[in-house]
C-alpha cells in the first residue's frame, strides 16, 4: 500500500497542479474519475494489457472511450499519455484518491463517510454535516451516509 502511494503521489500532485493552473480542478476530477471507471471495464482492461498494442494505440482507445462520454482537454490527454508511457495506469485508483484529497485540502473541505447498521434519519444526516462543518478546518463538509445492507 505504501509503495503504491509513493508511486501514485507525484502523478496526483502533477495532475492537481495542472488542474489548478488551468482553473479546471472540477473538470480534472471528473476526467480522473471517468478514466478510473473505464479501467474497471474488462474489455478496456484487456486492451490496456495487450502486448500487441503500442502505447499510442492504447492512449487513443482510452481517449476515444472518454470523449464518447464527455470532451477531454489536451492537458488531460497528455497526462493519460504519460500514465501509459510510464506504465502507471494500474495506479489510477490511488491517483484519484490523492487528487481528491488535495482538492478537499485546497477547498478547505472535509469528506465524511458514515456507515450505520441502520438507515440514518434526515435529522441524523444533517447532524453529521453540521458537526463536520464545525470541525477544525471550519469549511464545508462533503458527507455520504449509508447503511450496511442486510
Amino acid at each position: 500500500m505504501a509503495e503504491t502511494l509513493t508511486i501514485a503521489r507525484p502523478y496526483a500532485e502533477a495532475a492537481f497542479a495542472l488542474a489548478l493552473e488551468a482553473n479546471a480542478v472540477e473538470a480534472w476530477s471528473g476526467d480522473l474519475e471517468r478514466l478510473n471507471a473505464l479501467l474497471e471495464v474488462p474489455e478496456i482492461r484487456a486492451l490496456i494489457v495487450d502486448p500487441r498494442l503500442g502505447d499510442e494505440e492504447k492512449v487513443q482507445a482510452l481517449l476515444e472511450a472518454m470523449t464518447a462520454i464527455a470532451p477531454v482537454g489536451e492537458a488531460f490527454a497528455n497526462f493519460v499519455r504519460l500514465l501509459v508511457a510510464n506504465d502507471r495506469l494500474s495506479f489510477i485508483g490511488d491517483i484519484v484518491r490523492l487528487f481528491e484529497q488535495k482538492r478537499l485540502e485546497h477547498e478547505q473541505r472535509l469528506a465524511a463517510v458514515v456507515t450505520s447498521a441502520f438507515p440514518l434519519e434526515e435529522q441524523q444526516t444533517a447532524e453529521v454535516a453540521r458537526v463536520c462543518s464545525n470541525s477544525a478546518l471550519g469549511g464545508p463538509c462533503k458527507s455520504r451516509c449509508g447503511s450496511i445492507p442486510n
